[in-house]
């Protein structure tokens, strides 16, 4: 098997990936990895963010629950 310059399709090994290109440059499946590390690092800091949003949308409907309650008394109160 070959281990530098362009893998035949028939040479590679399933999840090396094949390198289609000019010798020196990365293969398919060093790309298709540093994508997957990619997505592994963003999935927390986007869970993250959802926890975040959702935090505060709920704070949202509280301080418009209180403004809403504010107007009745106000209202009620006159």
């Amino acid at each position: 098997m070959q281990t530098e310059g362009p893998v035949a399709l028939e040479d590679a090994e399933e999840g090396q990936g094949v390198d289609c290109g000019p010798p020196g440059e990365p293969s398919l499946g060093a790309i298709m990895a540093a994508i997957q590390d990619l997505k592994g690092s963003l999935v927390p800091k986007q869970n993250a963010l959802m926890v975040d949003i959702t935090l505060l949308r709920a704070d949202l409907k509280k301080v418009t629950a209180t403004e809403t309650d504010i107007a009745r008394l106000q209202s009620t109160s006159k």
